[in-house]
């Protein structure tokens, strides 16, 4: 098979889905949608994908029940060929030294193995997603684990649900560093949130590097990546699709193993 070959891509979160497509190495086109959207999905596809003929589809997930409906969903659009599974199908030529390697989430897979090929060393890689994840990969490119903790949608639905008088916010990237110290309720939530995570990662890194014994770079992904961590001195790159790239990595590398065969 061609390592050029097209490729779409689909990785299914807890709430969000994130459809890409690949052509000549090159994630060329993206978007998100709710896990639940499966018109959306089919229409992007369908649009996307009209030039091109018979492309797999890559699926990763965290959520089962949410990828098989999508993958139902689309099987019959013209566009669509192979349907191949992150795990089943695609293996993620990474080795977790942590102690039930097979409970560890692809996508905190998929994205520690991005971000170690592009560092080419030691690196932290955070996810800001449904949950906030902060894990940490070794010289040799091992993943070694790393910790979870809420995102800022859950902090956010938990201080309203845990509180009798907070209200529900939902999480207005944009106004975590406009008021430093919130003046009001909504501001003060927005500012507790932001910087938690934003604290938690500057610790964690911290204790990483103590363990290694070196500073790791540090990649962010995920929706709120960007307006958290684009001017932060502890992240040095935001790839808004690493889980993607990911795949799309793993993908070749099992067709270089047949091609080798």
């Amino acid at each position: 098979m061609d390592q050029d070959t097209s490729l779409l891509t689909i990785a299914v979160g807890n709430t969000r889905a994130r459809i890409g497509l690949f052509r000549g190495g090159d994630l060329v086109a993206a978007q998100s949608y709710a896990t639940a959207d499966d018109a959306g999905v089919r229409a992007w596809i369908e649009s996307n994908g009209h030039s091109l003929s018979r492309v797999p589809l890559l699926v990763a997930s965290v959520n089962p029940a949410g990828s098989e409906r999508l993958v139902e969903a689309c099987r019959d659009v013209p566009v669509v060929g192979t349907v191949l599974r992150i795990g089943r199908d695609v293996p993620i030529p990474m080795r977790a030294d942590v102690r039930e390697p097979e409970r560890v989430g692809q996508d905190r897979l998929l994205c520690a193995m991005a971000a170690w090929i592009s560092t080419e060393g030691p690196c932290v890689v955070v996810d800001c997603g449904t949950a906030t994840t902060v894990d940490f990969v070794n010289a040799e490119g091992v993943f070694e684990g790393g910790a979870i903790a809420p995102g800022v949608a859950m902090m956010m639905e938990a201080m309203h649900r845990g509180t009798a008088a907070l209200p529900r916010v939902s999480f207005d990237p944009a106004r975590v560093d406009a008021e430093p110290i919130g003046k009001d309720t909504e501001s003060a939530m927005h500012v507790g949130v932001g910087e938690a995570i934003r604290g938690l990662v500057t610790r964690l890194v911290e204790r990483y590097a103590e363990v290694a014994r070196v500073y790791p770079r540090v990649v962010a992904t995920g929706g709120d990546a960007g307006t958290l961590f684009g001017s932060d001195s502890v992240v040095e790159h935001v790839v808004p699709d690493l889980q993607l790239i990911g795949m799309h990595l793993a993908f070749q590398s099992l067709i270089a193993d047949d091609d080798a065969e």
